[in-house]
């Protein structure tokens, strides 16, 4: 099997158990049951991936997580107590890996699973349920989280995942477990060839061709952090580089009139002004987030209001569809 579909198989496994349609029905009646009955599923496609190949060898040491943040905290707490013995490393990058967190920042994590949880069925199910109610420990920080966990296993270090994970990524995280130094294996690898720009463009579009405003904040900031990592995935089709999010707007902007980056401009000022919604859900004890509990919580999540609705009513969906599309044509002619 190749690496890139049995990670798709394997983070929904970790979200909530489910890795087809008929799991969810399942999750209704008991959301454990699906961990279960998947879990021979999982170990049978990881024990039939690729093997690596080895590559040049590159250290990084990663130094630890230093945040005043109650939830932060908690997140960190239980991955220290309850995963401790099934990963090499988890590391916290983003804003808050940067310690420039903003109301508007979410939990941006990744967890490097051992190998050996593979090895028992029992031990799969007990992680995988573990890592799942960590994700409603992201919801208790910021109840707009939009993605759970970054997912690297212990093996992928001899052939390092750049077009998942670019190691520049690494250079700016922080750990959860105190000092690091973790050694990875990774030959060069091109974002030329890489679709990813394509994807986010096509995914854009079509959020903001029928002209509809995003109905809660939720749909609005996956809206807006879609749209804030175009400039991310220009730069790397363009240079063939893995690069930090933070540096690509200046790079980016460079390629672009005043008036084409004018949505971008508007969409990061939101980002700066952006107050988190009020939220009432501490979680405590974690639980699971089924696809049930997570609707309930994007639908409670608010109705848009002060300026983020303003630019909206003035024509930002379009702003934003047309950069987006000179983007990508820009991409396929530098």
């Amino acid at each position: 099997m190749e690496m890139h579909a049995f990670r798709t198989m394997l983070v929904r496994y970790l979200t909530d158990g489910c890795i087809s349609s008929g799991d969810k029905l399942l999750s209704y009646a008991n959301n454990q049951i699906p961990f279960y009955k998947n879990a021979g599923a999982i170990i049978t496609a990881f024990n039939s991936l690729n093997k690596p190949l080895y590559s040049q060898s590159e250290s990084f040491h990663i130094d630890p997580l230093i945040s005043h943040n109650s939830e932060v905290k908690r997140i960190t707490e239980y991955v220290q107590s309850e995963l401790h013995d099934n990963l090499v490393a988890a590391l916290i990058h983003g804003s808050i890996g940067t310690n420039e967190e903003i109301e508007y920042s979410d939990f941006d994590g990744l967890l490097i699973l051992k190998n050996d949880t593979f090895k028992d069925k029992n031990k799969l199910i007990q992680t995988a349920i573990k890592i799942s109610r960590s994700f409603s420990l992201m919801f208790a920080y910021d109840n707009l989280q939009h993605h759970s966990w970054f997912i690297i296993l212990e093996h992928e270090l001899t052939e390092f995942p750049d077009y998942y994970f670019p190691r520049e990524l690494l250079k700016h995280s922080k750990s959860l477990y105190g000092n690091l130094n973790l050694e990875i294996n990774a030959s060069h690898y091109n974002f030329k060839s890489s679709r990813s720009l394509e994807n986010l463009v096509n995914s854009i579009v079509k959020k903001t061709s029928t002209g509809r405003i995003p109905a809660n904040n939720y749909e609005v900031k996956n809206l807006l952090s879609e749209f804030m990592l175009l400039p991310t995935l220009f730069i790397q089709k363009i240079t063939g580089e893995g690069i930090f999010k933070k540096f690509s707007f200046e790079k980016a902007a460079s390629h672009f009139s005043d008036e084409e980056w004018l949505p971008m401009r508007t969409v990061s000022q939101l980002r700066l002004n952006w107050t988190r919604p009020t939220n009432n859900l501490p979680f405590s004890p974690p639980v699971i987030v089924t696809s049930q509990l997570k609707s309930k919580l994007i639908k409670s999540s608010g109705s848009l209001s002060g300026d983020t609705l303003q630019a909206f009513q003035k024509g930002l969906l379009q702003q934003m569809n047309l950069l987006a599309q000179t983007m990508l044509k820009k991409s396929n002619e530098l």
